[in-house]
């Protein structure tokens, strides 16, 4: 992914919503939103995502996507 960085506009973060778009990962976008729901559940962002997948059945990305969703709009 870190190769991703030499696009413009592409930083650390932002690197991993364009994995994830493009498929190369399957993993979540550490942004404001997701670090907010993990600080909240005394976890990182990666095992709360990496638990809610397993336990929901979903992949990742559309765990990452849907916690997003609910914390932006709150």
């Amino acid at each position: 992914m870190d190769a991703l960085k030499v696009l413009p506009w592409i930083k650390d973060v932002t690197k991993y919503h364009l994995a994830k778009s493009i498929g190369l990962v399957d993993a979540p976008k550490p942004d404001r939103h997701l670090k907010w729901c993990a600080e909240h559940c005394a976890a990182e962002v990666d095992e709360l995502v990496a638990y809610l997948a397993k336990e929901c059945q979903m992949t990742e990305h559309k765990v990452d996507a849907v916690l997003w969703e609910w914390r932006r709009t709150r």
